[in-house]
């Protein structure tokens, strides 16, 4: 499963992207190397695209670890970053509610798991026509 990363400093937001088989593992690995990254900063609003998702690891003993280096990522002082997940799919929002459940006892982040691309776009304040530009302009 390759896992994407990008920083789009404009909006400070981190874009991911999966496709594929969705693996933990792999997840942590990609966050890792990020986190690593010069341009690394917790409290980044994330955008999570699941629409080249194939499919996902439903449990795996790295959950716990993985969700603890998340909180790494999340971590911001004043604010909650918003994570949208793009999940147009009935696998992407598994994976979207799997990913997101573990958040909402806790006062980290603000989940949103949206089918629309339209909707994706309005949450982040996107003016570009769809995900492509967006990315393509200012990736």
């Amino acid at each position: 499963m390759p896992v994407l990363l990008k920083v789009h400093r404009p909006k400070n937001l981190l874009y991911v992207r999966y496709s594929g088989f969705a693996g933990i593992s792999e997840s942590m690995h990609a966050f890792s190397t990020y986190m690593s990254r010069p341009d690394f900063q917790s409290g980044r609003d994330l955008l999570v695209d699941l629409s080249h998702l194939t499919g996902h690891e439903k449990a795996s003993p790295h959950l716990i670890r993985h969700h603890a280096q998340m909180t790494e990522v999340f971590q911001s002082k004043g604010r909650r970053p918003l994570v949208v997940f793009y999940a147009p799919t009935r696998v992407a929002q598994g994976m979207a509610l799997l990913s997101a459940r573990p958040w909402d006892q806790l006062d980290i982040i603000t989940p949103v798991i949206l089918e629309q691309e339209i909707d994706v776009l309005e949450m982040l304040g996107v003016t570009e026509p769809n995900l492509e530009a967006f990315l393509q302009e200012t990736l």
